[in-house]
């Protein structure tokens, strides 16, 4: 039986080491020797020592497996049994993050801070894409309206000459007021879209910095 202690963060780095030596040690295992009787010499090794090459090849990959599962399991037990105080949500209504605040476990900090990492990449992004679009079609649909006045006011003055450019300019405008285009932005969406990125960028970092601090301070007993 063997015990080893040491903090989150360098049983972390520890498992990925062990992930890296396991991959390239599998790429590696043999298990044949293949020689003639009469030049049993392979490469430099005897049949023999070729073999215990096998079988301690063999041997260091259960090892290294063995102590990989044991720290990944204290590492994933840790995490639900350590807990860090987090603020509760984002408020995506006052743009801000909670002051209410809760203990979590530190696997539940790590999938939210996950989420929020990928709301920031995914929706957020969406949600500005929506708001160009919108823009956009909001911009080109008053140029329309705006032209087709132009084009009706033209129409009704055509062929017209008792008239002044005084009463020609009176019934375009009473034309725009008419087919005005009224543009609702009820959540201020321009403003309030970065200030959402900028909140959960905050949240997401500071769930970083108490997992951060927890990695460095809760100290694991690894058996195997």
């Amino acid at each position: 039986m063997t015990t080893e202690t040491m903090n989150i963060r360098a049983a972390i780095k520890e498992k990925n080491i062990l992930d890296k030596r396991i991959e390239k040690l599998a790429g590696e295992i043999e298990f044949l020797v293949v020689y003639q009787k009469d030049d049993p010499i392979i490469g430099l090794k005897t049949p023999e020592d070729s073999a215990k090459k096998i079988e301690s090849n063999w041997q260091a990959l259960n090892d290294m497996i063995v102590r990989r599962e044991a720290i990944n399991r204290t590492i994933l037990d840790a995490n639900m049994t350590n807990k860090v105080k987090v603020p509760r949500y984002v408020d995506f209504i006052n743009v801000a993050v909670s002051e209410e605040t809760e203990e979590i476990s530190l696997a539940n900090a790590i999938n939210r801070k996950n989420y929020y990492s990928a709301f920031l990449k995914s929706k957020i992004e969406r949600l500005a894409r929506v708001l160009s679009n919108e823009s956009k079609q909001a911009a080109d649909f008053k140029k329309s309206v705006a032209k087709q006045i132009l084009e009706q006011v033209d129409r009704r003055f055509a062929g017209l000459t008792n008239y002044s450019q005084t009463n020609k300019a009176q019934v375009q405008e009473d034309l725009e007021k008419k087919y005005e285009v009224v543009v609702l932005n009820p959540l201020g969406a321009e403003d309030r879209l970065p200030k959402i990125a900028e909140v959960i960028e905050n949240y997401i970092q500071t769930i970083d910095n108490k997992l951060s601090s927890a990695t460095e301070t809760t100290l694991l007993t690894i058996t195997y």
